[in-house]
């Protein structure tokens, strides 16, 4: 779990009941958005999708958005749930 996230107090005893693994390599935000602009060199606006539902997600986000603007492009966010909020944002 990240502390980041708020739902640890410290990575070498979180206390609680929250146990497990994350995904959340916040330190590679970066270097995707730097791969990012490599297979797509013409690329100028960002569509970064996140739930705001899942506390884990806003640091994610925050860094993965942070990362695109420094290179110079444009973000646009996007908050969804469920795959059904996603494609009334996508079809809107």
């Amino acid at each position: 779990m990240h502390r980041g996230a708020g739902l640890v107090a410290e990575l070498a005893r979180p206390g609680g009941n929250i146990t497990g693994t994350s995904n959340m390599a916040t330190d590679l935000s970066a270097k995707v958005a730097q791969l990012l602009i490599e297979v797509a060199p013409g690329i100028k606006r960002v569509g970064v999708v996140r739930n705001s539902a899942n506390p884990g997600t806003a640091l994610s986000a925050r860094e993965t958005i942070e990362s695109i603007r420094a290179l110079g492009l444009q973000i646009e966010p996007v908050d969804a749930e469920t795959a059904e909020e996603l494609q009334l944002h996508l079809h809107a």
